[in-house]
Order: C-alpha cells, then sequence, then structure tokens
C-alpha cells in the first residue's frame, strides 16, 4: 500500500511539472493542428504560433514541421505525421549561440509582453469607447513618435476613428515653422504618401495632424523625423545577417518576432510596425505576420 502511495505521489509530480512547463512554438511548416477538451469533447484548432496552453494533442499532417522549445530552450522537432500527446513531448538539448539564446529571449518575451492576440480590437473598443457620446479627435496609429523609414517610395499614415462617414483633413507640418508642407482631404482612415521626398528632408523634424471637416476637437499631434536614405534596410540587413550567420533556420514568422523585437530594443518602434507592414503583405505566412504584428502594434498603443 505504501508503495502505491509513493508511486502515486511520483506520477502525480511528474504530470505537474509536465502541466506547468512553459513551451512555445516557434516554427511552424504546413498543416499542422491543437487539440483541446471542452465540456468532454475534443476541439480542433489550427495551431499557431506562442505559448502550447491547456493543449492535450498536437496533431501533425503530412510533410509538416513544427519546432517547440521549452524554458530552458531546448528544442522538441515534430517531423512526422502522427498525433502527440502534448504532455510528454521529448525536448533535447541543441548546440547554441548568443544569437539563438537572444531569439529564445525575445520569443519567450514577446509572448509573455504581448498575450493577446486580440490586441487590435481590444484598441479600437478602447478608442470607441471614448468616442461615446462626443466626436473626440482621430486617434494617430502610425506613424508613432520617432524616427520614420525613408526607403520604400511610400509612406502610410493611419489613424483610427468611430466615424465612418467623416471627412478628415490630413496635413504634415514643419516643426520649425509649422507650416502645411503636405496635406490631402480624405474619407478614409489612411493616407499613403507617395514620393516622400518631394516633401520632407531627412533628418528634419515634422509632425502630423488629422482635423475632422466641420469640428473643432483639439487634434492629436505626432512628431516624427525622417531618416536618412537607406537607414531602415541597413539595419533590417544587418539583424538578418546576424541570423543567417547563426545558420538559425527561422520560419518567416519567427524571423519576424526576432526583426521586430530587436528594432524595438533600438527604440525603434516606426521601423518594427513597418517592417511587420511589410513582411505580412509580402509573405506566404501573412496571416501569422499579421496577428504577431497586431500584438506588438496595438499592445505598443495601448500603453501610449
Amino acid at each position: 500500500m505504501q508503495s502505491i502511495k509513493i508511486t502515486l505521489i511520483l506520477v502525480l509530480a511528474c504530470c505537474c511539472h509536465l502541466y506547468s512547463q512553459s513551451v512555445s512554438v516557434i516554427h511552424i511548416e504546413g498543416e499542422a493542428y491543437s487539440v483541446t477538451q471542452k465540456d468532454g469533447k475534443e476541439q480542433y484548432i489550427k495551431l499557431m504560433y506562442g505559448p502550447l496552453k491547456h493543449v492535450d494533442k498536437v496533431i501533425i499532417k503530412q510533410n509538416s514541421v513544427v519546432k517547440i522549445i521549452n524554458e530552458n530552450d531546448q528544442i522538441c522537432v515534430l517531423s512526422r505525421e502522427g498525433t502527440y500527446n502534448a504532455k510528454v513531448l521529448e525536448f533535447k538539448n541543441v548546440e547554441t549561440n548568443s544569437t539563438f539564446s537572444k531569439f529564445c529571449d525575445y520569443f519567450h518575451g514577446f509572448f509573455g509582453h504581448h498575450s493577446s492576440s486580440e490586441s487590435k480590437e481590444n484598441y479600437k473598443n478602447t478608442i470607441y469607447a471614448i468616442s461615446r457620446g462626443s466626436i473626440p479627435p482621430p486617434s494617430l496609429d502610425f506613424p508613432l513618435s520617432g524616427v520614420l523609414p525613408n526607403d520604400e517610395g511610400e509612406i502610410p499614415f493611419i489613424w483610427t476613428h468611430a466615424c465612418d462617414s467623416c471627412e478628415y483633413i490630413f496635413s504634415i507640418h514643419d516643426f520649425s515653422n509649422k507650416e502645411i508642407v503636405y496635406t490631402i482631404m480624405t474619407n478614409d482612415h489612411m493616407v499613403e504618401m507617395k514620393n516622400p521626398e518631394k516633401y520632407l528632408v531627412s533628418d528634419k523634424k515634422y509632425y502630423w495632424t488629422v482635423k475632422i471637416v466641420g469640428s473643432n476637437t483639439e487634434d492629436e499631434i505626432i512628431f516624427f523625423e525622417i531618416t536618412s536614405k537607406g537607414d531602415y534596410n541597413n539595419k533590417v540587413k544587418a539583424i538578418e545577417d546576424t541570423i543567417n550567420s547563426a545558420k538559425l533556420t527561422f520560419s518567416e514568422t519567427a524571423k519576424a518576432i526576432f526583426i521586430i523585437s530587436e528594432l524595438d530594443a533600438s527604440d525603434l518602434q516606426n521601423y518594427a510596425i513597418f517592417y511587420g507592414l511589410k513582411s505580412k503583405a509580402n509573405s506566404k505566412d501573412s496571416i501569422a505576420i499579421s496577428d504577431i504584428l497586431d500584438r506588438y502594434w496595438y499592445d505598443t498603443l495601448m500603453e501610449k
């Protein structure tokens, strides 16, 4: 009887360890699903990047690969078609380097700091709630205060507002004399500024505003500075070279998390958001990258 009790304690201890272990999906190639129990029924959900919580099984389809890291930065690679018990995944040590260690830190930290996959909706709901009973000025979403890339030929200016039928006056002002250097009217919630070099000078300070036509609300002002041509591309390439030199086989989404985190760590939030916007527009992992971008971007706006 005593031996049975000891065995039961050991089993429970082992299960507690497996359930409490923090594991995260860092690579998804092909088709994979998580299986959870709800009301006694199994629910199948397409596997997503980030913490693998409350999951009973992982299903790997043919020709698919999933990589998972634990809190000790060990890796579990699931590359054979089949169903795996999520509580007893086998993790192995890998040959690490400083870049891999930094990636693991970024990855764990990213989902710890940007845990909500509904950041965009949370942000919009907050803005719309503030709008009840009045018409506040638009909330300026991009660019944020700081330096702005000047490498891609056009710059998006994006805002959130509860009104879908308002007309807006978008303007960019020279900070030194407050003169308008660019202005346009629109019914949209964004302006794509083409040929910015015709209006904006590198390393010079500006600010942008969005006024509602016919409204006297006090406008939000965002200050920014256009960086030198090539600065954005050079910084992104330097990070990509670091990834390549470390011979890390990242998926496009994992690579985006690394680059966004590295740019954010350098206090280049506009670069990070701009990179996310470009990546989701050009990547086959656009849905996953869009989720990553929304977590980062709108959590950053909520902090503001």
